[in-house]
């Protein structure tokens, strides 16, 4: 078993299939691209690439959109390499507009219908009387304001009984009377400001009352069901559009949030001046095909390096050995490194060794067994097994009770210090081997 030799492989290409060369790296998990900022300072009359918010505030605009719409993006379809900025914004702006007609006209079809909300209630507490609204509002002379007082007022318009005004009362509730007053065009600022120092809630009459209070609340009945179906005919104009953008927008978005991704990938490219680099750690072992897939690029060269042709020491160099099944779970415990020899099956048979010389024992067996099972960790298992080895051999479930004839009678004090013994040297040992 041995770590897999890496290189550093530079790629250099064409400046217009920058972005193609970042999607083909994105859905490549053995190349390990190294950010510019870590090489550009080794290399003279180069620059580093700055990534740009575009395609973040694209991907913004197109949720701002289809929040407006109450669509739910996501990302499930494939997305574009490249998009036109520009048309796909005028795209954008042009269904924000259609929406803001609908919404323009929404809002003020409700704004009516608040209005004219309060002058409904109005007028059904005053179906007990008839009067002809119409002729009030008309009259050439005279001015009427409709509204309420406040139970608690009503006491305090008899000291203003004498100023130039008449009113009458509509109908009396709990807590608030409904009523109108009228004065003569040339009194009723006065007679306002009497009655506004009474907190007098008036209620505005719209263009549409005509005829007496029950005629003017069934005109404003009948206004207000015309309304709520132009409302739900908006509506339906917004799901219109929803309908015949959706998979445009759903396109857009997954687009916009693959584009930004690369985008953000910049940080790996140096610009040549005519031609964009790139340099990343990949191992010999899939260099081969991994140029393959560059092959409908034109103008691309690779050029293969040593690991050690970057002096930054700050720079991690990815490790890939050519360990299977078992083994690969505990390249946790030997830490392989490229460059260096893999002592991991080493270290399987070090930790075995210890664990059934050591650990011994059914009980703890079964433990470690039940852990390998629900974790699905072969090292576990491997140290399981080998524990119950050891268990057959010295015949004790939990270092206490004695389950089969003691094969090999040692003090489990003799068994756990040997076991510490073997497993510090072994690890000397093995880490030596690994230089």
């Amino acid at each position: 078993m041995a770590v897999i030799e890496t290189k550093i492989l530079n790629l250099v290409f064409p400046k217009e299939n920058l972005m193609e060369v970042l999607d083909i790296l994105d859905h490549s998990e053995f190349y390990h691209p190294i950010p510019s900022s870590q090489l550009a300072h080794e290399l003279k009359d180069v620059h580093t690439l700055t990534p740009t918010r575009d395609y973040e505030d694209l991907q913004r605009e197109v949720v701002d959109s289809a929040k407006r719409l109450h669509l739910d993006l996501n990302a499930e379809l494939s997305p574009d390499i490249s998009v036109d900025l520009e048309a796909t914004k005028k795209y954008l702006n042009d269904i924000n507009a259609q929406i803001d007609e609908i919404d323009k006209i929404k809002e003020n079809i409700l704004h009516d219908l608040n209005e004219n909300k309060e002058v409904i209630e109005f007028l059904n507490k005053c179906t007990t009387k008839n009067i002809n609204v119409e002729d009030l509002m008309n009259a050439n002379y005279l001015t009427v304001r409709f509204g309420s007082l406040d139970n608690s007022q009503m006491d305090n318009l008899k000291y203003y009984l004498e100023r130039p005004f008449v009113y009458d009362f509509l109908k009396k509730g709990a807590k608030e009377t409904w009523l109108y007053y009228i004065a003569t065009n040339k009194d009723i600022g006065e007679i306002d400001n009497i009655f506004g120092a009474l907190n007098f809630k008036k209620i505005e009459m719209p263009k549409i009352v005509h005829g007496t209070n029950t005629d003017a609340l069934n005109a404003l009945n009948e206004q207000k069901n015309a309304m709520d179906e132009y409302i739900i005919h908006m509506d339906g104009k917004l799901d219109l559009i929803k309908d015949k953008e959706t998979l445009k927008l759903q396109k857009l978005y997954a687009t916009a949030l693959h584009l930004d991704k690369l985008e953000q990938e910049k940080e790996y490219v140096l610009d040549l001046l005519t031609k964009y680099s790139l340099s990343g750690f990949i191992t010999t072992n899939h260099i081969p095909a991994f140029k393959q897939l560059f092959k409908n690029i034109n103008d691309m060269n690779f050029t293969e390096l040593p690991t050690d042709a970057i002096t930054d020491q700050k720079l991690e160099v990815p490790t890939e050995t050519n360990n299977a099944g078992v083994l690969k779970d505990f390249e946790a415990l030997s830490h392989p490194e490229a460059g260096k020899r893999d002592v991991t099956l080493g270290y399987a048979i070090l930790y075995n060794a210890v664990f059934a010389l050591c650990f011994g024992d059914f009980g703890l067996a079964l433990v470690l067994l039940a852990l390998a099972l629900k974790k699905n960790n072969k090292m576990l298992l491997s140290l399981a097994i080998a524990s119950f080895v050891g268990a057959f051999l010295y015949g004790q479930v939990f270092y206490y009770w004695s389950f089969t004839p003691t094969i090999i009678p040692i003090h489990v004090v003799v068994r756990l210090f040997a076991g510490l013994v073997v497993l510090v040297v072994g690890k000397f040992v093995l880490d030596a081997c690994k230089r």
